[in-house]
């Protein structure tokens, strides 16, 4: 039963001692098992049928009885088989469990070599080393040890770098191409962004659009650079920075530093020092446009003097005395006015009140009504501008009948463009043609070469009894609010 079935069996005859055992799955020991209970089967009906026989029956007895000792010994044979079967099978399940320790135990090894080797990148160095040259187990020892001080110093430098970085004020990053894979606390500061953020994701997130190709251009092909970009925030909020990228050893490879420095101060006192220069320039431009207008204007009062004492030359004189009195009135607006442009308006106005007062004449203006006036002339063309104005104011003074003049400015918005009207009673000369130069007065001849090559247009025609002169300003010399 203890064979069959596994449990307890006595371990002699006067189950004194008892063994345990486990149960046999072994075809062959089962059939073995099989034909011991056939044999116990037969001992058991023999000795029923011994029972049942009478006394008298002695020899059939003693034949059964020799039967019996015969199957008694077989069952002895057969449950020594058993046992030898069951001591085979026990020497070879422990002979395969001995194998099968030694196989995992040799397979563990192996693997928790390899996984070693694997985290610390040396898979198969041993091998390469002895193989590729390395002639004795020394010289590998060496090249180790060598090794192992280079990773100690490297991880030195990395501490002595990371509490440098710490300690500063300038965001700093390590990155591997454009990934990032250290910073610091002040780039985490500066950025708005956790260190889990940033580690691990492209450094271009931490910058505008506009200002990150150069830094990835000169990232990838592992050159150093200066650039000057722009952070923006997690927040939304950009400002601007100054960007420095450095090349260094990390680990077998190299890596760039980026130092990323907040320039917001340095900006804004650069455009303060910008400003203030701007404001100096224009001070002293208009000190220098108020100081020409008056001497012009002592010039002009010479010029005066000298039409009174010389009547033969008064009309000479007095052309002299309007060109440079036009100078003069636009160095004025520029040594009083707010911008570099004039107010279109306030030139016309000066020029016809100075020629009204010169020519003792009567003069009719009509301008935008909006004030300021909403026209501005490039002060760079103002001069020519205000002379040929000037010639054209003289002209309708001087050849008109009668002492009134008109002056007209309008303006076309849908086309931003502008009209200089400047009419008085008159009649043009006969063939007079201003755009193709033909007949022409020295006045209108000085008007045609003092104008711009583009954007100014003048033209000259009869309407009804009065002589109209026409100029067109257009952009770029003349721009509008």
């Amino acid at each position: 039963e203890a064979f069959k079935n596994g449990g307890q069996y006595p371990l002699n005859l006067e189950m004194s001692n008892w063994g345990s055992m486990a149960a046999i799955h072994d075809q062959k020991m089962q059939a073995q098992i099989g034909r011991i209970e056939q044999g116990l089967a037969q001992f058991k009906s023999l000795s029923q049928q011994l029972e049942q026989q009478p006394a008298s029956a002695m020899g059939v007895w003693w034949q059964q009885e020799e039967v019996i000792e015969q199957s008694t010994e077989g069952l002895k044979s057969l449950s020594n088989e058993l046992v030898s079967m069951y001591i085979a099978n026990s020497e070879q399940r422990r002979a395969s469990l001995f194998i099968a320790v030694v196989v995992l135990t040799v397979f563990a090894s192996v693997a928790y070599l390899m996984i070693y080797m694997v985290i610390n990148k040396s898979v198969f160095k041993p091998l390469r080393h002895i193989f590729g040259g390395v002639d004795s187990f020394e010289k590998y020892e060496e090249a180790e040890r060598a090794r192992a001080l280079a990773k100690q110093r490297l991880r030195e430098s990395e501490s002595r770098f990371r509490r440098l970085s710490e300690a500063t004020a300038e965001g700093v990053m390590i990155c591997d191409d454009l990934r990032v894979i250290d910073c610091n606390r002040a780039l985490v500061e500066m950025t708005g962004y956790s260190q889990e953020e940033i580690v691990g994701s492209e450094s271009l997130k931490l910058f505008e659009n506009g200002s990150t190709e150069l830094i990835r251009h000169g990232m990838l092909k592992k050159h150093e650079g200066h650039y000057d970009a722009k952070v923006l925030r997690r927040d939304g909020v950009s400002f601007p920075v100054e960007v420095i990228t450095r090349l260094i050893p990390y680990e077998d490879h190299t890596a760039h530093v980026v130092v990323v420095r907040d320039i917001t101060e340095r900006k804004r006192q650069e455009e303060q020092r910008l400003a203030a220069a701007e404001a100096h320039r224009v001070a002293l431009v208009r000190e220098v446009h108020h100081r020409i207008k008056n001497t012009l204007q002592g010039v002009t009062g010479l010029l005066r003097r000298q039409a009174v004492s010389n009547p033969e030359a008064r009309e000479a004189l007095e052309v002299a005395i309007s060109q440079v009195s036009s100078i003069a009135v636009v160095m004025g607006l520029e040594s009083i006015g707010d911008e570099e442009d004039l107010h279109l308006c306030k030139l016309v106005t000066a020029l016809a009140t100075a020629n009204r007062d010169l020519m003792r004449s009567t003069v009719e203006l009509d301008l935008p009504d909006e004030t300021p006036c909403p026209i501005r002339i490039l002060s760079g063309e103002a001069v020519p501008i205000a002379l040929a104005l000037n010639e054209l104011i003289m002209n309708a003074i001087k050849h008109g009948s009668d002492t009134l003049f008109q002056v007209r400015v309008t303006r076309e918005e849908h086309r931003d463009r502008v009209f200089i009207v400047i009419q008085n009673r008159g009649v043009l000369p006969e063939g007079i043609d201003f755009a193709a130069g033909k007949v022409l007065g020295t006045g209108l001849s000085l008007v045609k070469s003092l104008l711009p090559s583009k954007g100014v247009r003048v033209s000259l025609y009869q309407e009804g009894e009065n002589v109209v002169a026409r100029m067109e300003l257009q952009r770029p010399l003349v721009d509008f609010y």
